[in-house]
């Protein structure tokens, strides 16, 4: 009985024509089913569990439907980005001018100094770019974001999202104890500003009450809010024609102020771009070959986690210091 379900499950996945319909229903059930375990646990991003699956199918699945999960992703990759934009909201008349200036300044470290790092430890300018984005802006979504301006090769794609999710679930598990001990009213800040997954920020600051969580998030958005920036400066410096930004970097930022404006009223959007973005994800992770990740070695990790360290050491000569 089991031989006779696979083998008609691989029959259906091997016909070539009317394919990739069945391939984009089986790439939203993937991203659906991210989506679901994040309700469930929002330590789980809804990304990482939708690629993690894709990679795991793809071990499974033949050429054809890899062929057609490519073919799929040259339009749901830019469609995804331009209505993630959906899931950003910044509360700009609640933040504190010290917050937006401290939040910035722990992210631009962290972005410089993971991008420094990664370059001297032999990593490629486009992996170090994701690296970068991904640690100090938004995690897996900004790295998803910026890979269709900066074009990596899709084991530094996958790298960077393996070695993001890796070292903020280290500083997820490290940074509460720590902040008990040394500051403990001011740890929103740190976990706002440096770990790199929304789900992250909520499971480390959980411990510390509900209105820590509410703060660390506020601080979050603002982290969000660059991916918008980063991805136009990107545009500019990676355009073959001066001054072009692709189409779905402008639908990204507009749908980002749709958002803003929306309010609750867009949360039936968010979700629906959430299982799209996922979906895509899940896309990648099914025509990656775990080999090429493996090449990669410990080298994005260690570049991510010293721009964590680094950012750390500025916050406590900060804190210190007593401006904060």
């Amino acid at each position: 009985m089991h031989w006779t379900v696979t083998a008609k499950l691989w029959k259906l996945w091997s016909l070539d024509k009317g394919s990739e319909l069945r391939v984009f229903a089986f790439l939203l059930l993937l991203g659906s089913i991210g989506f679901s375990v994040n309700h469930i646990d929002p330590g789980l991003d809804a990304l990482f569990v939708a690629f993690i699956l894709g990679i795991s199918a793809g071990s499974f699945l033949g050429k054809e439907v890899k062929e057609s999960v490519n073919k799929l992703l040259r339009t749901l990759l830019p469609t995804s980005i331009a209505l993630y934009g959906f899931n950003i909201y910044v509360p700009i008349t609640s933040m504190e001018l010290e917050k937006v200036a401290f939040t910035l300044l722990l992210a631009s470290t962290i972005f410089a100094s993971v991008f420094v790092i990664s370059r001297k430890s032999g990593n490629s300018k486009e992996l170090s770019i994701l690296l970068s984005c991904g640690s100090g802006i938004c995690g897996l979504s900004a790295i998803a974001i910026v890979s269709p301006i900066v074009k990596p090769k899709k084991e530094e794609f996958s790298t960077a999202i393996i070695a993001i999710t890796v070292v903020g679930l280290l500083c997820t598990i490290l940074y509460p104890p720590l902040a008990k001990n040394l500051f403990p009213n001011k740890f929103y800040l740190l976990a706002g500003s440096t770990l790199p997954q929304t789900g992250l920020v909520k499971i480390a600051t959980s411990v510390f009450g509900a209105e820590e969580v509410v703060k660390a998030l506020s601080v979050k958005a603002i982290r969000i809010a660059m991916i918008a920036i980063v991805a136009f400066i990107l545009s500019f410096l990676y355009s073959e024609k001066r001054f072009y930004v692709p189409w779905f970097i402008v639908a990204f930022v507009t749908t980002a102020f749709l958002s803003s404006y929306l309010g609750e009223s867009a949360s039936i959007l968010k979700d629906a771009s959430t299982i799209l973005f996922a979906s895509t994800l899940a896309g990648i992770g099914i025509t990656v070959e775990l080999r090429d990740i493996y090449r990669s070695g410990f080298k994005p990790v260690f570049a991510t986690f010293c721009g964590m360290l680094i950012s750390l050491t500025i916050f406590l000569l900060i804190f210190r210091g007593g401006v904060i």
